[in-house]
């Protein structure tokens, strides 16, 4: 169903070249809470996109009184992106919000 989107290997090889940045830049700052955050961060976001239909099973088979449906993989995987690169979207517009001579300096 979802092997031309979510599994395939180009997904995977790029999600991980993500998680290995986020990784070398937690490592830099050389604080191991930052490097535990994003390894908690980064595994969550790596199920979504790696595992969409197996995350999209809910936990319960009932939820508040009826039954819970089970939510698209396609949806979960698009998911998992955004979260993925969420990081990356904030810290660019930080930057852009910096005047100019502070942005030289970084």
């Amino acid at each position: 169903m979802l092997r031309d989107v979510g599994e395939g290997l180009i997904s995977r090889t790029l999600t991980m070249l993500v998680v290995i940045g986020y990784l070398a830049a937690a490592l830099v700052r050389k604080d191991p809470v930052s490097v535990a955050m994003r390894i908690g961060y980064c595994v969550f976001a790596l199920c979504c996109v790696w595992f969409p239909a197996v995350m999209g099973i809910p936990p319960t088979t009932f939820a508040i009184g009826r039954a819970a449906k089970e939510t698209p993989a396609r949806l979960v995987w698009l998911i998992g992106w955004a979260l993925l690169l969420l990081p990356m979207i904030i810290t660019l517009l930080v930057w852009l919000q910096l005047p100019a001579p502070l942005r030289r300096q970084l």
